[in-house]
């Protein structure tokens, strides 16, 4: 009935959350050295393209017609607290059950981090271009899907790993 263990399964499941206080413990020691380590890689990347004063202009709509992104005061203080609240219960509880698959956990928990991953990396570039938030919205909308397929599996599974 089923695939045999070599061991029972309060072992694995102890074994899971001892892996995940571990990776909590790292996150934490480890959480300043990273941002410093991504905060030169960017300032590298922006030196090695040579870009001059000019392309650092605030930002230029690429698009004749923009999508568009409802930006009223209820849905900025709807995705700043309200998404954030539920995107920790579906990545905290929803996701729990699937933790304890090998690997499928870590790959939906990446789905569905990618679009924050996008944001994130991108931070330094909205702020060298002084982008407003509605601005920030309106380009983020514009490459969400190539964010969706840039940033969802490969650099979520590996951001999880730090």
């Amino acid at each position: 009935m089923g695939v045999r263990l070599p061991f029972n399964i309060s072992t694995y499941v102890t074994i899971l959350f001892i892996g995940t206080q571990l990776t909590a413990i790292l996150t934490f020691f480890l959480s300043r050295n990273i941002r410093i380590a991504r905060q030169r890689a960017w300032d590298q990347t922006v030196a090695s393209r040579g870009k001059g004063p000019d392309f650092w202009q605030p930002y230029v709509e690429e698009w004749e017609v923009p999508p568009l992104v409802h930006q009223d005061f209820a849905s900025r203080v709807m995705n700043k607290f309200g998404l954030w609240f539920v995107g920790m219960f579906v990545k905290k509880v929803l996701l729990l059950p699937l933790s304890l698959y090998p690997f499928v956990g870590t790959f939906a928990a990446a789905a569905l981090r990618s679009m924050d991953t996008a944001r994130y990396l991108h931070e330094p570039y909205f702020k060298a271009k002084k982008m407003t938030p509605y601005q920030t919205a309106v380009f983020t909308e514009e490459r969400k899907w190539d964010y969706r397929r840039m940033c969802q599996i490969t650099p979520s599974c590996l951001s999880s790993l730090h």
